[in-house]
């Protein structure tokens, strides 16, 4: 039975770790996807507020100012358009902030400036099809995910449950 044991410890923990590594090394490929989409949403972002700028310049005014004319008029229909139109600029005004930041991003700090910048309903845009990176970023994430998963399965599996049950490898 001990030996059944230690069998299943050592292709448990293999599985895991590789499990693990294979996970992270689809995130390249989840970056590059979530930054196509942030590009689209940015772009339609854009049209918008340049139909509003140029509505605004037609009437000899600037961006904000017809934005708080509309926010301050007594028509509930033009607070709610002027509400529309400050959330809109204000999409646009991020997703320009996040792409600049994942430009001047190196390869192996894009993953800071995706958590710092994700956004759930642009994730779930993306079409992930999983496969397996052979590039320098890749191969990185790849073994950060080995390195990741011997860590956890060690001291957040392993450990605990050989305190738990009294076993010694």
């Amino acid at each position: 039975m001990k030996y059944l044991g230690k069998l299943f410890d050592g292709l448990f923990d293999r599985i895991f770790v590789l499990v693990v590594a294979l996970a992270f090394a689809q995130l390249p490929q989840i970056m590059d996807l979530y930054v196509a989409a942030l590009t689209g949403a940015q772009h339609e972002a854009s049209i918008a507020v340049k139909e509003y700028e140029a509505a605004a310049n037609k009437g000899g005014k600037d961006l904000e100012t017809y934005i708080q004319k509309h926010e301050t008029n007594s028509d509930g229909d033009f607070q709610e358009t002027g509400k529309v139109m400050r959330n809109q600029v204000r999409r646009y005004e991020n997703y320009t902030t996040a792409l600049a930041a994942f430009r001047e991003a190196g390869p192996f700090t894009r993953w800071i400036v995706f958590l710092r910048h994700y956004q759930q309903d642009l994730l779930q845009k993306i079409d992930l099809k999983p496969g397996v990176p052979i590039h320098a970023e890749g191969i990185f994430y790849t073994l950060l995910g080995l390195l990741i998963g011997v860590l956890v399965y060690h001291f957040v599996i392993r450990l605990p449950v050989q305190k738990i049950f009294g076993v010694k490898k």
